[in-house]
């Protein structure tokens, strides 16, 4: 209950100590690197030559400690820089996490080993979340990845559209909802993966949000609609 994982990233993204401190924490990175270091690290404004990548760290909140660090895998360290983007709890030992160039690595946090690596195909990834049998993947091309979590594998690919623009999941009614650039918005049953909701509002959504059974859509010229689902 007192850990945490915790996305960082790379030395040379960051312009100076303070913006270092104000992103990641100084307690995560005061256990990473000693005051000196770090003043090495950062005595130029952009450092070209430091490590391209950035681990993501098992963070102990009770004593404000590293547990443990999983450093991205080389084949994944490119000249653009691959970092750990988001996190996703499997099951209580496996994580999934995805990294800028859409690979994603399933780690065993227990172990720190590798158990599993998934090449999306796509250019980058949007969203990923999971239910009680399965985890997900949307990607860039409207794409929506759906794999096993017992076996780590692909079980089929919904294609939901190229102008998705919004998307959120709904744990308590395992419901996942997209809008896309023309207002439409549609509510999937991730029991059958069909589906089941569908509203057009033909207003520009900005934004989604789920509380009481009600959905909560924002709108850029400042309407803010809901649906009932009861």
């Amino acid at each position: 209950p007192n850990k945490i994982l915790v996305k960082t990233y790379p030395m040379n993204y960051l312009d100076n100590k303070e913006e270092l401190y104000e992103l990641r924490g100084q307690y995560a990175w005061k256990a990473l690197f000693s005051e000196r270091e770090m003043n090495e690290r950062l005595s130029n404004k952009r450092i070209s030559d430091e490590r391209k990548d950035s681990p993501f760290l098992l963070f102990d909140t009770a004593k404000l400690e590293i547990e443990k660090s999983f450093d991205t895998p080389e084949n994944l360290v490119f000249k653009d820089q691959k970092y750990a983007c988001e996190i996703l709890k499997i099951n209580e030992k496996a994580y999934l996490v995805n990294y800028t160039n859409a690979v994603s690595v399933i780690w065993d946090i227990e172990t720190s080993e590798i158990l599993h690596t998934i090449q999306t195909g796509e250019e980058y990834i949007n969203f990923i979340f999971a239910n009680e049998k399965y985890f997900y993947h949307l990607g860039k091309s409207g794409n929506l990845g759906v794999f096993d979590k017992t076996t780590f594998e692909a079980t089929q690919v919904l294609f939901l559209g190229d102008d998705i623009i919004k998307y959120l999941f709904v744990e308590e009614k395992n419901l996942f909802f997209y809008a896309n650039k023309q207002g439409e918005i549609f509510g999937m049953d991730m029991n059958t993966h069909k589906n089941t909701i569908y509203a057009n509002t033909e207003l520009n959504i900005r934004v989604m949000n789920f509380a009481d059974d009600m959905l909560f859509i924002g709108t850029e010229g400042g309407k803010v609609l809901s649906m009932s689902l009861v």
